[in-house]
């Protein structure tokens, strides 16, 4: 049995996020068969809190924020539009989404997925990443809470 792997279009490198969050995906990225590619906001801070995690399979950082309240992720892939007068030779690009996910408050999404948790997992990569019901939310009750400091006093410079 020999190993797929999959790589993403035929110029890697360019393929990006179109709508929810800025972050263009790095030139030469190829997954594995059954690998997984997590983007991260931030990337160093995602790999100290989580050891487990293989740097090869994280990148970063994106740009943006993702709202509480739903976004629509979509990733896309260039394709090249080329055309000649007969001495002038013209590239168009255009983007094509390849994949994209709504996510909302309520309705078949978890409790955390409102903000209150740090990231959403698809459960099952073969799964219609689509569906609420193919994603799980991370339980964040158990951190502590933001604390407000504040101090009065006379500034000297």
């Amino acid at each position: 049995m020999g190993v797929e792997r999959f790589q993403l279009g035929p110029h890697p490198g360019v393929a990006r996020f179109t709508d929810g969050v800025d972050f263009t995906l790095p030139t030469g990225l190829v997954l594995p068969a059954g690998g997984y590619l997590v983007v991260a906001k931030d990337r160093t801070n995602l790999l100290a809190r989580h050891p487990g995690l293989s740097a090869a399979a994280v990148v970063g950082d994106y740009g943006g924020q993702l709202a509480d309240g739903g976004e629509h992720l979509a990733l896309a892939m260039p394709q090249f539009d080329r055309r000649t007068n007969g001495t002038v030779v013209t590239t168009n690009v255009f983007y094509v989404t390849v994949n994209e996910l709504t996510y909302r408050d309520g309705g078949r999404w978890g409790e955390w997925s409102d903000g209150g948790g740090s990231s959403l997992e698809l459960i099952d990569p073969q799964a219609d990443n689509r569906l609420a019901a193919n994603w799980a939310d991370s339980d964040e009750t158990q951190k502590a809470p933001w604390t407000l400091i504040e101090r009065t006093g006379v500034v000297d410079l």
